[in-house]
């Protein structure tokens, strides 16, 4: 599903003008699939788009919790926390002529807190990406 999430980040932003607003639901819910939908927003209205991609450097479990009470306010949902590394060295945002807008000091990688939800536990297919934040304790190393 991390890979997916990212790759979706090269897919559904290279074209925003011709990209769908549903183009994120298959690999983000909640919170997540919010920032993606107005990252697309931004870059429809910025004239941006990606070039490259991010690729996971590393994956490592955090904490799996299978709890489900979906009846619960807040809904109690299946949900694995991973630290990610992420490999941003091959991805860029360019504006409308073709240049950077990406800082040039920028790491190579990034480490990041993923959150991962399922709120159709079992089914396998619906785990979703809800959250994601700066991994602040962690490093990528290598």
């Amino acid at each position: 599903m991390v890979r997916a999430y990212l790759r979706a980040q090269t897919d559904c932003l290279s074209d925003p003008p011709t990209t769908e607003p549903t183009c994120f639901d298959t690999v983000a819910i909640g919170t997540e699939l919010v920032n993606l939908k107005n990252a697309l927003t931004s870059a429809q209205a910025m004239e941006t788009r990606v070039v490259g991609e991010i690729a996971p450097a590393s994956i490592q479990m955090q904490g799996v919790d299978l709890a489900s009470d979906p009846a619960a306010s807040p809904p109690v949902v299946p949900t694995v926390v991973l630290v990610v590394c992420a490999d941003v060295s091959g991805y860029n945002v360019v504006d409308k002529a073709g240049q950077s807008i990406v800082p040039p000091d920028r790491a190579a990688t990034s480490p990041l807190e993923v959150s991962v939800y399922n709120y159709e536990y079992p089914n396998q297919a619906q785990w979703r990406v809800g959250y994601v934040v700066p991994a602040e304790d962690s490093a990528c190393s290598g």
